[in-house]
């Protein structure tokens, strides 16, 4: 579980690192899913500011949909100008047709440990963010921002998304994290403008 000084840490060592990575790193963290969905990602499965993870990606089988707060948005952004060909969102350093491989992901982790000041996984920011959002307030609502498989029959019949509460619980999470680097003096994450599905370049 990183602090507020440990993600301000990160973000700032993140500055040294392949763009591609860096971005994939401050998405995991905006967003509390799993690493393996993250990295996997496809352009086509957003549309506007929700990403929809399929159910043949993620653990439990079942689809997610992910509100996008306007800093995830901003990172996904950034990854679009660096005008990578290809469908993955965030692909291989050398192949844009392979994901980045996860044993890749968690030895570039390691390298900036003695700058975050902890020994810290990527799979520990899902654990961060959930955190975050449960101490501003939106505890019922993070097993449905974390996608977490129900038991009983109200699981089966409740075929309610809960889009509104979990946006509201990532733009919250969005904003605390955009607030750790205002007062850190780390560069802000503007409110943009939707991103949109397409692979025209987003306007300024």
């Amino acid at each position: 579980l990183l602090s507020d000084e440990q993600i301000a840490a990160l973000w700032r060592a993140l500055e040294y690192r392949a763009p591609t990575y860096r971005n994939l790193i401050r998405f995991l963290l905006l967003t509390a899913q799993r690493v393996s969905e993250a990295r996997e990602m496809r352009w086509s499965e957003i549309t506007g500011e929700l990403w929809e993870v399929p159910g043949i990606r993620s653990k439990n089988g079942r689809p997610n949909v992910v509100p996008l707060s306007a800093q995830a948005v901003s990172v996904l952004r950034e990854q679009r100008r660096l005008g990578i060909p290809g469908e993955l969102v965030f692909p291989a350093p050398k192949n844009h047709n392979a994901p980045w491989d996860i044993s890749s992901v968690s030895s570039a982790a390691r390298s900036l440990r003695a700058a975050v000041g902890c020994d810290w996984q990527p799979k520990d920011l899902r654990r961060t963010a959930a955190t975050i959002m449960s101490r501003l307030g939106h505890r019922p609502w993070v097993p449905r921002v974390l996608n977490h498989t129900e038991q009983g029959v109200t699981s089966v019949y409740d075929r309610h998304a809960y889009l509104p509460e979990k946006g509201r619980a990532l733009s919250d999470l969005g904003a605390h994290v955009q607030a750790i680097l205002d007062a850190a003096g780390l560069v802000a994450l503007p409110a943009i403008q939707a991103l949109t599905s397409d692979r025209s370049q987003p306007t300024e």
